[in-house]
């Protein structure tokens, strides 16, 4: 088993059960560890200390988003990746230009 504890950067935004202990056992499936729920909305960063100093693992950073709405989380997901897709288009038009020249000056 893996033992370790959670802090959190927002402790009014987060509730952190077992006071941040979390055991992760040997043999489950660890892939998706619910380790807190929300109290208001706002992102948290989370510390993580392991309690057995004898395994050496690297912890990656956490982060937790908490919204109000599922709908008001998908859309910011959607705007974002349309943004990125809308952004990436934006060269096309230039590089299209540069083939029709066969000259990038």
């Amino acid at each position: 088993d893996i033992i370790f504890n959670v802090t959190s950067s927002q402790p009014d935004i987060i509730n952190l059960p077992g006071g941040g202990e979390v055991v992760l056992k040997a043999g489950e499936n660890t892939t998706n560890v619910s380790i807190a729920t929300g109290n208001n909305v706002g992102t948290v960063y989370f510390m993580t200390h392991l309690i057995k100093p004898d395994i050496s693992l690297p912890i990656p950073d956490l982060h937790m988003a908490v919204v109000r709405s599922r709908t008001v989380e998908k859309a910011i997901v959607f705007l974002g990746w349309g943004y990125f897709v809308v952004w990436s288009f934006a060269f096309y038009p230039q590089m299209l230009k540069n083939c029709h020249r066969k000259s990038v000056v």
